[in-house]
């Protein structure tokens, strides 16, 4: 005590304990150490992806994933929220004006959400998938979800080959119907061989699709056309049909059909809006709702591609021509195996379900077809892009909405108001 007060008196700073200037050099190792330890590994990582440049695209890959995963989490938490909101307002009374109903009252079902196990007494839909590959995708999960929604009148028939799925965890309305292995190309060989009258070449045209759908299984969506016949044995107590994809959100599908097409329309198909503005009378492979009836059996037959052997059709590009689904399957075989031969890459040619089967139903002239505006896709002539929820958050709507003129905002944002022109099915 004596040494510090004679050393504050004469203005000398007392000298600093041992151990603090024991722990100062501790501190300073080991920040300098940790900074060395940081400044290795990044130089040994940048020599790593600079030897390796898969593991760099790898990598790449794995950061992007992770930001989509994060981009996901923040708008499941926002329409968390929204929802939320809207339970508050109509808990409480307020809320303002809601927002516009549906375009239909489609079936008469009021709340889906209050009892979506209920069934419509008339009609029941079948939604087509057959699915190839020994994984589901990561998103299947969601889509699943999103089928529940329309319980009332809708079924989804997943087909698969032994695809590990959790049925379990499946809606009611989600069938799974296992084909079991190389079983889809058994089950199409054998029911096409049938249908385009050569049951004497089943078992040439097994043996073609399973190659085909095991080496390319993209393949299938060629055949979509023919999923009403060929899964006919499945569609006893249906009266309508429709091919599908699974990387979509279906949503509440009664609040977008309605009951006068359902009565009136031999198909029905969604699209986002290029029927009007381009022309293109497509049936979207999305939604192509078929009335369960001999007018739109066999209509595929008219394609060359899917026709029988010798026959002539409307061919792949629309002109008509020979050869049939034989031949088209023996030379996509034949190229593969001497592109195999060869060590070389090969990929088929690929005619479009949307292509020449369009073309047979847009020229029919008995057929009662509709191209309804119902559904957004990932590219879209809309610029602006809506959730509305309605009645408490149980119910909520997907609207597209014309941008107004001359400022590019959206109706309804500036003051004026919202002109729908696009509904989604989504």
């Amino acid at each position: 005590r004596l040494a510090a007060m004679k050393s504050g008196l004469l203005g000398v700073e007392p000298a600093r304990p041992r151990r603090a200037l024991l722990s100062d050099t501790w501190l300073r190792v080991l920040v300098v150490g940790l900074g060395c330890a940081w400044l290795c590994t990044s130089l040994w990582l940048a020599w790593s992806l600079r030897r390796d440049p898969a593991g760099a695209a790898s990598l790449r890959r794995s950061h992007e994933m992770t930001e989509l995963s994060n981009e996901v989490l923040i708008l499941r938490r926002q329409l968390a929220s929204m929802v939320s909101d809207a339970d508050e307002a109509a808990a409480s009374g307020a809320g303002g004006t809601e927002p516009p109903p549906p375009p239909t009252d489609a079936l008469g079902h009021a709340d889906p959400a209050a009892d979506t196990a209920s069934r419509h007494p008339e009609f029941r839909l079948a939604m087509i998938v057959p699915w190839l590959g020994a994984e589901l995708p990561r998103w299947f999960d969601l889509f699943v979800a999103s089928c529940a929604g329309s319980a009332y009148l809708v079924d989804w028939l997943i087909f698969h080959e032994d695809a590990p799925i959790d049925v379990a965890a499946a809606p009611a309305n989600v069938r799974y119907i296992s084909l079991g292995p190389h079983g889809m190309g058994a089950h199409f060989g054998v029911q096409l061989a049938r249908l385009t009258g050569e049951p004497n070449q089943t078992h040439t045209l097994v043996r073609l699709l399973q190659h085909a759908f095991a080496t390319w299984p993209y393949a299938i969506v060629e055949y979509k056309p023919t999923y009403g016949d060929v899964f006919r044995d499945y569609l006893d107590g249906y009266t309508h049909w429709s091919y599908t994809d699974l990387d979509l959100v279906a949503g509440d599908l009664t609040a977008f059909v309605s009951r006068a097409e359902l009565v009136e329309l031999d198909i029905l198909t969604f699209t986002f809006g290029d029927a009007v503005t381009h022309g293109r009378l497509y049936l979207r492979g999305q939604f192509a709702m078929h009335r369960l009836s001999a007018a739109t059996s066999r209509l595929w037959l008219a394609c060359e591609f899917l026709s029988a052997s010798g026959g002539s059709g409307a061919g792949a590009g629309g002109g008509g021509g020979s050869g049939g689904l034989l031949h088209e399957l023996r030379i996509k075989h034949a190229r593969a195996t001497r592109a195999q031969q060869r060590g070389e890459a090969f990929r088929p040619h690929f005619n479009s379900a949307e292509g020449c089967y369009s073309r047979v139903v847009a020229t029919s002239p008995t057929l009662r077809v509709k191209y309804a505006n119902r559904m957004i896709a990932d590219f879209t002539s809309a610029p602006q892009v809506y959730v509305l929820l309605s009645g408490g958050g149980r119910r909520a709507a997907v609207r597209m909405c014309a941008g107004s003129e001359g400022d590019g905002t959206a109706g309804g944002l500036v003051g004026s108001p919202m002109r729908p022109t696009a509904s989604s099915s989504a």
